[in-house]
């Protein structure tokens, strides 16, 4: 996969994690609320184990008793045995059974809910509370150390800042692992104690299943209960990849903050004062960076009355869009302080001031001195308020922002009084700060500001204002029935919500996290367990968890869905995303956005339920466009995607909200947030399937930025049904022409069963009122049928009717040749089709080059269905060019006339074939009620004969080649005709344009006008010669075609099999074959050589072998040597004669393995093989020197005699040349004659030039005889 698809995907971000290294305010309030929650729970297990103990013991101390009194229970033999007496014992032995499943049951309370909740608390439960001692030290020890090194002075040692720096560090590495253990512990815990009750819960419902006959009304939610715990094994399947990617983003994000914190070792780096680039290091290349907006714990100079101290508070400050604020971490959670313009401040370093790293904030009414932990720091929150004064400055029109005010020159208290900080809160003041005893002047409380939200300002400083908002932060709360409590979330004692909120979004929003057995008063608790019952809500009642969860996230919901933000407050993000203000603004959502918060008012129909989960959704993605949420579900899913193999991620268990655009997937698993968005536009088609422990639904997508092409979404508490035709329903409508707007979809969506269960209404939607002559008895006996079924089922299980399926219609035998969807009634597109005022089928026959149309009336034949007849006459030339005319007869019959399907028959006569009198093409209209508002059309033909000729199967080969393209005429005549209707548009508007069916009486001429007829090619008769031909021309480009493919696939499949290592395997197996073919041809020929030359052997004679020897030449030029030095020596040397005699003894036309074989001695006869193989070699030498000495020759001759003839012809020229200057008179000519002497020259002339030609005759004779004698 790249990088860029990588980086569409959707991935995990650990949201607490990132906050936990930032050790932010929402960290520190998450963390408390998380404290509460957990104590909560732990007095909420304890109560459950000691009461159930308790449970236990005392039933147990009955047992004695019930064991008595089922033994007293038997009658004496007084009364009758037949009946009385098994009466008593059928009695006896029912209670003996109830009473023991009852004690057994109790007793298993121990082993199936004491003991694992024991467990949970001595083991998961203990650590986690170490862990949170251990964070509690961690925090105090690095609160403490941070405290006394920002109040060093600046006049301390460098060595010694550096060891207080590393000191620091040092309690900020304990702190920091200490915080992301707490984080994962946390999310371990959660799903632990999820794990832990889902099966405990699941072991007591099967404990109760085994007393089905005590508790058979309970029993009604066994399938939900078996859904809860499918989806906890769900959850338990998904644990692993959760935590491994739990644990790399804690490794990575913890060594990243160490990275960054960690402090310099060298010693000019604490030597810096508190101006920039006044250290003897120079300016920081972190300062030329440009920072918009910055964020970061800061210390406040504060002080204190009676006695008056300056006091430094830790508050996490921000500069975004803007302003200058801050956060700080309150009992209930992360609240607001006020926010200042940047172009009304002024920032500067404080040079003044004894601590380092301190710079002054400036208005004109009061100043604030601020420090930060470092240089880089410092000069980063000065660059970020310069640059973002230049922006702000450097745009054209500021004042042209929603609101008529520029946030940069306004003063503005917090947008919601709820999250509101005080100005001097002593709860800020932590114990490890140091308070510097020094007397201050007091600073000014009061001046006049901009209150950027129009209503009247709120006075932090001024004590009636204060408790005014205190009334109506009260108010709210009251209303929302939140207590402001240390164990906020968790508190079991809920009051009772006013009237006003009692089904309001509060309720939901409170219910949702109230789930658990806590509540004291039974009322309460079951209607907020009653409000989970609601299969047809468009939503579930409960909301999702957030990514970050503090005492206030619910508040930020209730908010949200009440008033109207122009964007999201920073108060209400840190208390749901993170003190990290751009966290929000960087949630992955894999869509296009919008404005997210200029809202439209909410559509008077808009449900309850979606009030609450559409303010949760704006929270969950706040750049998500300014739609409506029209449904909501719970769900788990996975994805794939179309490169490599399937992938299971992103993968994820939570919430899935619909807008009418698009899909938002929302999951927050051990910690870890997903949200990524798909266009409805990109789902091709919505598949379900039901299952036992969950229904599956899948997302076939298109094209996406994420490449993903399947969702599977696996349902488990939902009605799958519903949740498959609302899907369906939202897609139809984002397809359509004119889509419904959010009042109208929500309707729709409420009513979705109606609209594909039940019967349509007259007014929306009738079904024609059809006469029983019209219909029939079987008509009438199905719609009494279905009447009967209808009443007979009890009103607990009834099922509202589904219209017919396309697949309730089979044609057999038949084939299908076009189909259709309509966003139309099936009963509007019948009268489209057949009504009496519709000319459909006329026109289609007059394209075919019919004329005198005449359509009949519908009228009942004796089958009691409904026929009406076409008359037509057809013009056309024979083979001959004579001009005939056809006159032709089709019908049409309906079949079936029911509510939601109609059939029918068209027969026809195929006039333009040969044997047409033999057979007749049959055609099956079938129109099936989809849904409401559509439908589908199939077109499906045949060839019934009554007759057979030969030819039958290639006439009916285009007969049904000719009803297929009749059948796509049809369904692009009919898509047409209902596009001229227009979409969802009424029967009673359809009957009212294209007529009713059988009202009219006579039958209808149609005759179109004469310029229709050019826009169609008219069907031509065909012979059964052409079509003979035809058909071999059309096999012969088949078997063509054939033939390019086969070659295109088999080099396709090369090109598919064929990789590097199969070529380079190829070639050495070639090479293998190519050398073995060599080996073994020059192998054969060696051997056949070889057995050749022994054979030759073996026969006598040997083969005559060419050779010269020198006694040859002796004879031939001169005597022998030999011959002579034996005349000279032959009466002196008797040793040269022996030698001759030994020469002479050897025969040298005799086999060489004869030589020497008169002789006696061995080494004579050796010597004189060797003499004759010796000689044997020379003289066949020498016959190859002699023949090459002949060719030389040759060649020589040849050349030379080349050489005269070109030089006589030369010469016979110049002789020419001469006898022409010898005749000619005068000129230099004569003078050089009369030099010369012409009796001399002619002398010499006739000499020299007739023995040339002579020579030259002589010569090219003797060529021609040697060619002659050649050939």
């Amino acid at each position: 996969m790249s990088e860029v698809d990588a980086a569409c995907r959707p991935v995990h971000r650990a949201v607490l994690l990132v906050q936990a290294t930032l050790d932010s305010p929402t960290f520190r309030s998450s963390v408390a609320s998380t404290f509460d929650q957990i104590d909560g729970m732990e007095k909420w297990l304890n109560g459950w184990v000691s009461s159930t103990s308790k449970l236990v013991h005392d039933m147990l101390a009955l047992e004695e008793t019930i064991n008595t009194y089922l033994t007293r229970s038997a009658a004496d033999a007084i009364v009758d045995n037949d009946y009385t007496l098994l009466a008593l014992k059928r009695v006896a032995e029912g209670q003996r059974q109830c009473w023991t499943q009852a004690l057994s049951s109790v007793k298993k309370l121990d082993s199936l809910l004491v003991d694992p909740i024991r467990n949970f608390l001595t083991g998961d439960v203990r650590n986690f509370k170490e862990a949170r001692r251990a964070l509690d030290r961690a925090q105090k020890a690095y609160d403490s150390t941070l405290a006394r090194y920002v109040g060093q002075s600046k006049s301390k040692e460098a060595s010694a800042l550096r060891e207080e720096a590393f000191l620091l560090w040092a309690a900020r590495k304990s702190y920091l692992e200490a915080s992301v253990e707490i984080c994962e512990l946390a999310s371990q815990l959660r799903l632990t104690l999820d794990t832990l009750l889902i099966q405990v819960c699941g072991d007591l419902w099967d404990e109760m299943g085994r007393s089905r006959d005590a508790w058979n009304d309970a029993m009604r939610w066994t399938r939900e209960m078996a859904r809860v715990r499918a989806w906890a094994k769900n959850l338990e399947a998904t644990e692993s990849s959760f935590r491994r990617q739990l644990q790399a983003a804690r490794k990575e994000l913890a060594e990243t903050a160490l990275e960054e914190l960690k402090p310099s070792r060298e010693l000019d780096d604490y030597s810096t004062s508190t101006v920039p680039y006044l250290g003897s290091r120079g300016p920081d290349n972190t300062a030329q960076k440009r920072i918009m907006d910055k964020q970061g714990w800061l210390f406040l100079r504060m002080f204190t009355n009676k006695p008056i101290r300056y006091v430094w508070v830790r508050r996490w400050y921000y500069i975004s869009g803007g302003v200058f604020g801050y956060l700080t971490p309150g009992p209930q959670g992360v609240l607001q302080g006020e926010q200042v313009g940047v172009l009304l401040c002024s920032a500067k370093p404080a040079v003044g001031e004894e601590r380092r790293f301190c710079f002054e904030v400036k208005t004109k009414i009061h100043s604030t001195i601020l420090q930060a932990e470092t240089q880089k720091e410092l000069i980063e929150w000065l660059d970020a308020f310069e640059a973002t004064k230049k922006r702000f400055f450097a745009m054209d029109d500021p004042n042209s922002l929603p609101g008529g005010s520029d946030p940069a020159f306004t003063i503005s208290p917090p947008s919601v009084p709820e999250f509101a900080a005080k100005a001097i809160d002593a709860e800020d003041v932590g114990p490890g700060f140091e308070r510097v005893a020094t007397l201050a002047a007091p600073i000014q409380d009061s001046r006049q500001s901009f209150d950027a939200n129009g209503g009247g300002r709120r006075s932090f400083t001024s004590l009636g204002r204060e408790m005014a908002s205190r009334d109506d932060a009260a108010r709210i709360m009251q209303k929302l029935d939140l207590h402001r409590k240390s164990n906020y979330s968790t508190s079991a004692d809920v009051g009772p919500m006013s009237s006003s909120a009692a089904g309001g979004i509060a309720s939901l929003i409170s219910a949702s996290h109230h789930l658990l057995p806590v509540h004291r008063a039974g009322g309460s608790a079951s209607r907020a367990l009653t409000s989970l019952d609601k299969p047809d809500s468009l939503a579930p009642s409960t909301l999702a968890p957030p990514p970050i969860m503090t005492n206030l996230s619910r508040t930020a919901v209730a908010v949200t869905a009440e008033r109207s933000f122009r964007a999201l407050p920073t108060s209400i993000i840190a208390n749901y995303w993170g003190s990290d203000i751009w966290t929000a603004e960087k949630a992955p959502v894999a869509g296009p956005g919008g404005d997210a918060h200029t809202q439209r008012p909410l559509p008077p129909n808009y449900p309850m339920e979606l009030r609450a989960q559409n303010a949760q959704f704006r929270l969950l993605f706040p750049t998500a466009p300014n739609e409506k949420l029209v449904l909501v579900f719970r769900a788990a899913w996975s994805s794939s995607t179309d490169r490599g193999p399937p992938s299971e991620e992103p993968a994820g268990q939570g919430r899935i909200y619909v807008l009418p655009e698009g899909v938002y997937f929302y999951s927050h698993d051990m910690g870890l947030v997903t949200a990524f968005r798909i266009d409805l536009d990109a789902i091709t088609e919505v598949t379900s399937a039901a299952g036992k422990d969950y229904d599956e639904i899948s997302l076939h997508l298109g094209t996406n930025p994420m490449n993903i092409t399947l969702i599977r979404i696996k349902v488990f508490l939902d009605e799958l049904e519903l949740v498959r035709s609302r899907l369906n329903l939202i897609i139809d409508n984002l397809q359509r022409e004119q889509p419904l707007d959010t009042a109208g979809l929500i309707s729709s969506l409420i009513n979705i069963k109606e609209e594909y269960g039940d019967k349509a209404s007259p007014s929306a939607d009738s079904w024609e009122e059809v006469s029983s002559t019209q219909l029939g008895e079987a008509g009438r006996s199905t719609a009494r049928h279905r009447g009967q079924r209808e009443h007979s089922r009890p009103p607990r299980t009834h099922q509202k009717r589904q219209p017919p399926s396309p697949d309730d219609f089979k044609a057999e035998g038949m084939t299908e040749m076009a189909e259709r969807t309509f966003e139309l009634s099936a009963k509007s597109c019948f009268h489209v089709l057949f009504g009496d005022k519709s000319f459909v089928f006329p026109k289609l026959y007059f394209d075919n080059n019919a004329k005198n149309i005449s359509q009949g009336p519908w009228m009942l034949s004796e089958g009691s269905k409904m026929r009406r007849d076409y008359f037509f006459s057809a013009h056309y030339v024979d083979m001959l060019g004579r001009s005939k005319t056809a006159h032709v007869h089709d019908y049409q019959t309906i079949d079936v006339y029911d509510d939601g399907c109609y059939v029918v028959t068209h027969n026809k006569t195929a006039w333009h074939l040969p044997h047409s009198s033999s057979f007749r093409v049959v055609g099956k209209i079938v129109i099936t009620q989809l849904a409401k508002f559509r439908c589908k059309l199939a077109i499906y033909a045949a060839v019934e004969w009554s007759k057979t000729p030969l030819s039958k199967n290639l006439v009916e080969r285009q007969a049904l080649q000719d009803a297929a393209n009749a059948a796509e005429e049809l369904a692009e005549t009919a898509t047409d005709e209902v596009r001229k209707l227009g979409p969802r548009s009424r029967t009673s508007r359809a009957i009212e344009v294209y007529g009713r069916v059988g009202s009219q009486r006579e039958p209808v001429v149609f005759s179109p006008a004469a310029t229709d007829s050019s826009k169609k090619e008219w069907i031509k008769p065909r012979t059964l010669t052409a079509m003979l031909l035809e058909t071999a021309r059309s096999f012969a480009e088949s078997a063509v075609s054939s033939i390019i493919m086969w070659a295109f696939d088999g080099l396709r499949k090369l090109y598919e099999v064929a990789s590097a290592q199969r070529l380079i395997l190829a070639f050495l197996s070639l090479s293998l074959v190519i050398n073995l073919l060599l080996t073994s041809t020059e192998s054969s020929a060696w051997w056949k050589e070889r057995r050749a030359a022994n054979f030759m052997q073996r026969v006598v004679p040997d083969s005559m072998t060419k050779a010269i020897y020198l006694a040859d030449l002796s004879e031939v030029t001169a005597p022998s040597p030999w011959a002579a030095k034996d005349n000279i020596n032959d009466n002196n040397s008797t040793c040269l004669g022996a030698y001759k005699t030994l020469l002479d003894a050897t025969d040298l036309e005799a086999p060489l393995e004869e030589a020497g074989s008169t002789l006696s001695s061995g080494a004579s006869q050796a010597m004189a093989r060797r003499l004759r193989r010796t000689r044997q070699k020379l003289a066949s030498y020498r016959y190859d020197l002699v023949v090459a000495m002949r060719v030389v020759n040759s060649i020589e001759r040849e050349a030379i005699q080349s050489e005269l003839e070109k030089w006589l012809i030369n010469e016979n020229s110049l002789c020419d040349d001469l006898d022409l200057a010898m005749r000619a008179g005068g000129g230099r000519a004569d003078g050089r004659l009369s030099s010369l002497g012409r009796g001399s020259l002619a002398e010499w002339r006739e000499r020299h030039c007739s023995s040339c030609k002579r020579d030259l005759e002589a010569t090219l004779k003797e060529r021609r005889r040697m060619t002659m004698s050649e050939l």
